[in-house]
């Protein structure tokens, strides 16, 4: 009652939300406040999961999950209408870009919040396992110069 209130959504959207995002392991249901079986009593806590998506985490996957819902999810959904077209690319057909090699630049000159997410996004890659990378891989035996060539801060090599 309290989180619908809050989040100004009806009572049972709520619970329709926080069961999917149980299944989605985001949260875990930790108890109910009468013992009833009344949905408006149960509680619920984080999982890693869900800390992961918090701003504050400090290994927070919050921005690159959006990026991939939200700018590259559309053309993944636009691909089947350009299999037989090269000259159509998927994220340009999906975000309405002009049919140039500039399409995805030009989306998030249009769209400079996007641009920001997108920036930040590049930041939490390095939660993914990029330090077990860096630890792991047997760089000595395979190689003699390494060049970091991205996006991100360079923690890769840091």
């Amino acid at each position: 009652r309290v989180l619908a209130a809050h989040a100004n959504m009806s009572k049972v959207m709520t619970r329709r939300l926080l069961r999917a995002c149980v299944v989605a392991d985001i949260f875990q249901e930790v108890g109910r406040t009468r013992g009833d079986v009344d949905d408006d009593d149960r509680q619920y806590a984080n999982t890693a999961m869900g800390d992961a998506l918090r701003e504050d985490h400090h290994s927070q996957m919050r921005y690159l999950i959006n990026v991939h819902v939200e700018d590259m999810g559309p053309p993944s959904m636009k691909l089947w209408n350009t299999l037989r077209n090269d000259a159509v690319i998927p994220f340009q057909l999906a975000h309405n870009c002009t049919q140039t090699k500039q399409g995805f630049y030009e989306y998030f000159k249009r769209n400079p919040d996007r641009l920001v997410q997108f920036s930040k996004a590049l930041l939490s890659i390095d939660a993914l396992g990029t330090g077990a990378l860096v630890h792991d891989y047997p760089w000595g035996a395979r190689c003699s110069t390494v060049i970091d060539i991205a996006g991100g801060p360079g923690s890769f090599l840091a």
